[in-house]
């Protein structure tokens, strides 16, 4: 498996969303992350996302979202690039992630 994609529902509730802004919330880029990685590390059950780089905010991610996670892994599975799509197919993130095999850690 080189390239595959994840549908990533985004919760409509979170404690931090009141703070993240009133009135107009939005997914912290932080917790976005996690979801990401828990969603990466679901489908790679023998390898776990471990760092990130480059990683790109391009837009925002709201509450309650449907977002499509674009997976395309290194040859050598040392790394993945994930583009994140928002609701409106627009691409919230984007970044290079590290992977590392669970018999390494």
């Amino acid at each position: 498996m080189k390239n595959f994609c994840l549908t990533l529902k985004i919760p409509a509730t979170h404690s931090c969303y009141a703070d993240h802004f009133p009135g107009d919330p939005l997914v912290p880029g932080a917790l976005l992350l996690q979801w990401i990685f828990e969603a990466v590390n679901q489908q790679l059950p023998h390898t776990f996302v471990q760092t990130a780089s480059n990683v790109k905010f391009l837009a925002p991610t709201r509450p309650g979202e449907q977002c499509s996670l674009d997976c395309q892994l290194s040859d050598d599975q040392d790394s993945i690039n994930i583009s994140c799509r928002n609701a409106a197919n627009v691409i919230a993130l984007k970044g290079r992630f590290g992977l590392k095999a669970s018999s390494d850690i």
